[in-house]
């Protein structure tokens, strides 16, 4: 009786030692089967990483090469603009002393012009004096003196009413120019505040400290901009005194003719012999 309860213990053993290698081999093969998932899994997480990580790299790349060439714009704009604005400079120089030329020779056209007609009235005074010609022949050579000094003061008269419009003309024409110029620098100085923050904003996201010191550059790239801009404008309002200064010179210059064409109209034939006529009497 002890040898078959030890048969049937034996065998009571030896099957659930069979049962737990079934369960053993099943869950091995379990644990197989989800160790191979997780190795997929990772080896998918890896790569999705590694493609992000060179999208990453490429964009940073693409994003440096951009901020560069804008700032080696930036700086060439800033160069035209400073060239721009030593040439205004000179222009407007060149303009005022073009102006105070053409003033100081005008002037001296017009002073020469009144001693002339006082040197020639002098003497037709002298040549009537001295001759003993009759009246009708004093006359007619006081026509023909007369009519000669028109001529000669209405020459000059034009050539003075002539250069006035010269000279407003290209004051004019001179400060349409500059202003449109200075308009124009206005509007690139724009276009680059544009530029700028739109670079800062779109590399604002991932600075490094690298990225930050190159923004720091652009920055004051700007302020350099728009200082020159302020320069500018200084230089407009210059030209503007400078245009009225040449307007109220062309003023002048324009009541002087206008007293001149008085006196010319003085010395028609029929009131110049009137007038010499009751001097003589």
């Amino acid at each position: 009786r002890c040898k078959q309860t030890l048969q049937s213990l034996e065998a009571h053993y030896r099957q659930e030692l069979k049962d737990l290698l079934n369960q053993h081999l099943e869950e091995r093969s379990q644990w197989e089967f989800e160790k191979d998932e997780l190795t997929q899994e990772c080896t998918e997480a890896q790569e999705q990483l590694k493609e992000v990580l060179q999208r990453e790299k490429a964009t940073a790349l693409a994003r440096d090469q951009e901020q560069e060439m804008l700032e080696k714009t930036y700086k060439e704009s800033l160069n035209i603009l400073s060239m721009e604005r030593e040439q205004l400079l000179q222009d407007l120089k060149d303009l005022q002393n073009s102006s105070e030329s053409q003033h100081s020779l005008l002037s001296d056209q017009i002073l020469e012009l009144k001693r002339s007609q006082e040197r020639e009235l002098r003497e037709r005074g002298q040549v009537l004096c001295q001759t003993g010609v009759s009246e009708q022949l004093a006359s007619q050579q006081l026509e023909r003196l007369h009519e000669q000094e028109r001529q000669e003061m209405a020459g000059k008269l034009a050539a003075l009413e002539s250069a006035h419009r010269l000279s407003c003309q290209r004051a004019e024409q001179e400060k349409a120019e500059m202003s449109a110029e200075i308009r124009r620098l206005q509007n690139t100085v724009k276009d680059m505040q544009q530029a700028a923050a739109f670079l800062e904003l779109q590399g604002g996201c991932q600075a490094t400290a690298g990225e930050e010191a190159e923004g720091e550059g652009a920055m004051s790239l700007l302020q350099q901009g728009e200082q020159l801009l302020e320069e500018n404008g200084d230089v407009l309002i210059s030209l503007q005194r400078a245009h009225e200064r040449a307007v109220k010179e062309n003023a002048k210059m324009a009541t002087e003719i206008s007293r001149l064409q008085q006196r010319l109209k003085k010395l028609e034939p029929e009131s110049a012999i009137s007038s010499c006529l009751e001097e003589r009497t």
